[in-house]
């Protein structure tokens, strides 16, 4: 009986030390939701550790039972996860560093970045606080081939990648445009930026030439905004911003940041004076963005923001105006009270399912609403537009044979309904009416792509999308004697779109890639319709693109040096143009849009920045310069001023494309110091720029000089701390905030300040335990 009991209790001993105690889970990037692989999961004071894979999955064995883990990974914020009860399996989130322009990030970024045949430029939550914060254009024409415009503080943004998109002078063409899942491109190819509120983005992602393989419609490339996310724990925060010109902006938000909830909500409030006369601007901002991780399979995002927004317009200014005068409004917007007053609302959902490891989807619906008043030097119009929307994208990524492959399909559809009214409007006195439009523009495509890893190192990718588009115009002004019903219907032929690339990674380190790729856009409603006399043009086409890119990017000297090269051709056939009428009589200034002929977009891109942290030194946590240059040699090829081929028309061929500068040189320096002060200088240059198609007038050569000063403190772990200082345009450059092109009274000019612009802020938030 002895032996019996002896044997029992060596058995229950045995039993205990050799027990294996498991937990599985999945690690991701808090911001995109990606896996994040190679991430170290440990258990603190112990050797027992392991590696997430490929997938963001780790599995973890202890022989004790797992009360608390750690997880780090390269990029990223350590995080202690507390396993309060007994768990198989978990979903944890990381924080990116709060270095992430430093070399730590550079690599988690640029390993993603090698792998796609592309050149994309990527912009961090610390690269978007490089300056004041709510000039967003400034930050984004650091990146290569993209040049972002503005008519007042942050609204009236007008964006071109690689030269193309300037030509509409008003709202964003020929790319598109993502807000968290949500798009900001309407079904007729415009896009308007003014209801983001940029101080709360996270992170950016610019993808350019074509990407109509998975994006449908556009030829400049793609635009992804996402909203920054709850930091870990529950938090409160506080921003105050002041400076030149009556500038001042808060922003007061709280969070919450769990494993199985991530929510962020937000109220921005912003006014300034502006520099120039008649130019001040109020906006309000609400936001709510939040991730429900169901579990390992299954997530489901929201967001949705409210915008207010008033922003009265000063106009367009003339040489000499600009040259000596550049506070100066224009009279005939001074004297009807030119403005533009929005307001606009979206919400959207989306829910992403894992099948299996290898298949998966997400799926999202929107609806968006906007109100529109805008007098104008000429007019008044008014609109309410309302657009709904989805997206659903498969991602299957199976082994065929021994061969790794990626499989992406799916559709998006997207409808507006917009009602618009025209009237005469002279000394804020209104007139007559002159349109009265219900528009309804309707897009939807289906798209797939295949990425196919010929080898280990040699990624093969072939796509296409097929792509329709309709207009259906209903002129409610009753038919009369005095008025000519416009109403019509526009189906344009159907679209298909191919995209081909080839991507050579060499040593894991950096990449070669050739790429040939297809887009086309659409007319845009504004320019089917002629608002100042109230009539449809439905004979337009869509303009279509090849584009051919040839690039490198990649890490060298230990991860250090961070670099990206690309050469780029695309030739642009049945090109938009506008041509803009003077009053005359009755009849006010109106624009036509037509047809005219072939654009070549060449050019060549480049980027590089090192990462030095210094091993030893008690002060220095990371200096890193960068620079980047653009070169553009865009020209008309067959480019005229009408399609009409008579006397009258003007030949452009051979002729610089206008609103493009030929060369763009950005070099910058970042230093952080381990005590949390840091630094950030930026000069920028850009040379002059053809305004008109004839290169008659061109916008001179400048440089801007900017600066930010701050220091960074946390407080016992619940009191994050930012105060900080800076200055932009230190040397008083005279420059534009945008340029009208082509306009028939030499006004081309929207002056920026002239002399210094000062200002200073803080940041506060606070986590509760």
């Amino acid at each position: 009986m002895k032996k019996i009991i002896i044997l029992c209790l060596l058995l229950i001993v045995y039993l205990n030390v050799h027990a294996q105690f498991s937990l599985r889970g999945t690690i991701k990037d808090i911001q995109n939701n990606l896996p994040i692989p190679s991430a170290i999961v440990s258990i603190p004071n112990t050797d027992v550790s392991t590696t997430s894979n490929e997938d963001g999955v780790f599995e973890l064995k202890s022989a004790s039972n797992i009360t608390m883990i750690s997880v780090k990974a390269i990029g990223y914020e350590k995080k202690d996860v507390s396993i309060s009860e007994y768990k198989n399996e978990i979903m944890i989130v990381l924080q990116p560093t709060n270095l992430s322009t430093g070399e730590i990030q550079v690599e988690s970024n640029m390993k993603r970045n090698i792998e796609t045949p592309q050149s994309i430029g990527y912009l961090s939550r610390e690269d978007l606080n490089r300056d004041i914060g709510i000039n967003f254009q400034n930050t984004m024409n650091l990146v290569p081939g993209v040049r972002m415009q503005f008519r007042n503080l942050g609204s009236g943004v007008l964006m071109s990648i690689r030269g193309y998109g300037v030509q509409t002078n008003f709202n964003g063409n020929g790319y598109k445009a993502y807000y968290n899942d949500i798009s900001l491109t309407d079904a007729d190819a415009t896009t308007a930026l003014d209801e983001v509120d940029y101080t709360n983005l996270g992170n950016v992602e610019i993808y350019k030439g074509p990407s109509s393989s998975i994006y449908g419609a556009n030829i400049a490339g793609t635009l992804i905004m996402k909203t920054e996310k709850a930091p870990w724990g529950t938090n409160v925060s506080l921003t105050g911003l002041a400076g030149s010109y009556g500038l001042f902006r808060t922003n007061t938000g709280i969070s919450v940041g769990s494993e199985k909830l991530n929510l962020f909500i937000n109220y921005g409030h912003q006014q300034a004076d502006g520099f120039r006369e008649h130019n001040t601007t109020k906006e309000d901002f609400a936001i709510v963005n939040g991730t429900v991780y169901i579990d390992s399979k299954n997530t489901l995002s929201f967001f949705g923001n409210y915008s207010n927004v008033y922003n009265s317009l000063a106009g367009e200014q003339d040489s000499a105006t600009f040259l000596n005068n550049p506070t100066h409004a224009d009279t005939q917007y001074v004297n009807n009270d030119a403005h533009i007053k929005s307001e606009s609302s979206r919400i959207g959902f989306s829910f992403e399912h894992l099948f299996t490891k290898d298949f998966k989807n997400k799926t999202t619906l929107y609806a968006g609403f906007f109100m529109q008043d805008q007098p104008s030097a000429v007019g008044l119009t008014r609109a309410n537009k309302s657009k709904f929307g989805a997206r659903t994208t498969f991602n299957y990524s199976p082994l065929i044979g021994s061969v790794p492959t990626n499989l992406t399909f799916g559709g998006e559809f997207l409808q507006n309904i917009n009602f618009q009214k025209s009237y005469g409007l002279v000394d804020t006195k209104l007139g007559a009416l002159r349109g009265d439009q219900e528009i309804k523009p309707m897009a939807y495509n289906v798209f797939g792509q295949v990425d196919v890893d010929v080898t280990k190192s040699t990624l093969f990718t072939a796509g296409a999308s097929l792509n329709f588009v309709e207009y259906n115009v209903s002129d409610m002004i009753a038919g009369s004697p005095t008025h000519v019903n416009a109403s019509g219907y526009k189906r344009f032929t159907p679209v298909v779109t191919p995209r081909v690339a080839i991507n050579q990674i060499i040593k894991g380190l950096f990449s070669v890639y050739a790429s040939v790729s297809t887009g086309f856009t659409p007319p845009s409603t504004s320019q089917v319709l002629i608002t100042q006399l109230g009539k449809v043009n439905l004979d337009l086409k869509p303009e279509t693109a090849v584009s051919y890119e040839l690039g490198t990017k990649g890490d060298l000297l230990d991860k250090k040096l961070s670099y990206e090269v690309a050469a780029y051709l695309m030739n642009v056939n049945d090109k938009l143009v506008t041509q803009n009428f003077a009053a005359s009589g009755t009849t006010p200034a109106y624009s036509i849009t037509t047809n005219a002929g072939q654009v070549r977009y060449k050019g060549i891109e480049g980027k590089i920045s090192y990462a030095y942290t210094p091993a030893n030194s008690n002060i220095f946590a990371l200096v890193r310069p960068f620079v980047t240059y653009t070169y553009t040699d865009n020209k008309n090829i067959d480019f005229k001023s009408d399609n009409n081929n008579n006397a009258n028309t003007k030949d452009y061929s051979g002729l610089k494309v206008a609103g493009v500068a030929p060369n763009v040189i950005n070099a910058g320096l970042d230093v952080f110091s381990k005590q949390g002060v840091y630094l950030n200088l930026t000069y920028s240059w850009t040379d002059e720029i053809p305004v008109t198609f004839n290169n008659q007038h061109f916008a001179p050569s400048y440089g801007l000089l900017n600066s930010r000063l701050g220091y960074k403190k946390n407080i016992a772990q619940i009191i994050n701390l930012e105060v900080y200082c800076g200055a932009d345009n230190m040397t008083g450059s005279t420059y534009a905030t945008e340029l009208f092109l082509n306009p028939n009274d030499n006004h081309f000019f929207i002056a920026g300040p002239n002399k210094i612009n000062f200002y200073g802020g803080a940041n506060l938030s606070y986590m509760f335990k």
